[in-house]
């Protein structure tokens, strides 16, 4: 869908994440305003408030949806493979490959260091992914 027709659409919530995602990836924390990506989606700042109450509303969906995205889900498609552990950790280079989850890390790494918010959310992630890739060395006889 072209932005000409997406401003006369109602756009959902999911297009304010991806915009603020990309932007986010392309020119960092400080550019994920609300007059910025309204501009960017072609939509009054009205429409943003359909969905999020505020900016760091957004941010915390942000956070959200990184976690659950390219961590939560990712573990949970392998988990639910019949592999034995060191096809399972194969299985999850190629998923994470294949999700490009690894480009979106380092925008959110990066937002992290200025961020306590992003940090806890970062802290959390990486807590949530060491355990599964452990568990799965363990498995294996590490």
């Amino acid at each position: 869908m072209k932005a000409a027709e997406k401003s006369r659409a109602r756009l959902a919530r999911s297009d304010w994440l991806n915009a603020a995602i990309q932007t986010l990836n392309e020119e960092g924390i400080a550019a994920v305003s609300i007059v910025h990506l309204a501009n960017t989606l072609g939509v009054t700042r009205g429409s943003f408030y359909h969905h999020f109450t505020d900016r760091e509303d957004l941010l915390r969906a942000m956070l959200d949806y990184w976690e659950k995205t390219w961590t939560v889900d990712i573990r949970e498609e392998i988990r639910s493979l019949e592999l034995p552990p060191a096809e399972k950790l194969r299985a999850l280079v190629q998923s994470i490959r294949e999700h490009k989850a690894a480009d979106f890390d380092a925008p959110f790494r990066a937002w992290a260091l200025h961020d306590p918010l992003a940090r806890s959310a970062l802290e959390k992630v990486d807590t949530v992914r060491l355990d599964y890739i452990r568990g799965l060395f363990e498995a294996d006889g590490f």
